[in-house]
């Protein structure tokens, strides 16, 4: 492994782990119910940083040890892409079931704009 991808493996673990820690602090630490908007934001934010990072770390383990047909920085992009699209799925879900706004329908949707918008970033890349 080169330099910069061990600088970026090591840069992603340690935002994770940051994002880890601002997320249980505010798990512990806050009151759900009588909270001011700042602070439910920055949960689903540091939810959202925290799963961001965790995804991508297990993605690129999964590519590298199980699918290694790549190099590493095409299995590092690919990645942080599709975990960041599968987090703001993820966070999105909850935020709406967090305001009782969310049905079957919708949450259906929402999945299939997340693959719709996978595919649309995996071609553009492609051409």
């Amino acid at each position: 492994m080169t330099e910069k991808i061990k600088y970026n493996l090591f840069s992603i673990f340690s935002s994770t782990l940051v994002a880890f820690a601002i997320w249980i602090y505010i798990l512990y630490n806050l009151d759900p119910f009588s909270v001011d908007i700042l602070a439910i934001l920055s949960f689903f934010g540091s939810l959202f940083f925290w799963l961001s990072g965790i995804l991508t770390m297990i993605m690129i383990f999964v590519r590298i040890n199980f699918f290694s047909k790549n190099s590493i920085n095409t299995n590092i992009s690919s990645s942080i892409r599709q975990a960041t699209i599968l987090s703001i799925l993820v966070v999105g879900l909850l935020g709406l079931n967090s305001l009782n706004v969310l049905n079957t329908l919708q949450a259906g949707i929402l999945v299939f704009i997340a693959i719709l918008l996978e595919f649309f970033i995996k071609a553009i890349i492609n051409n």
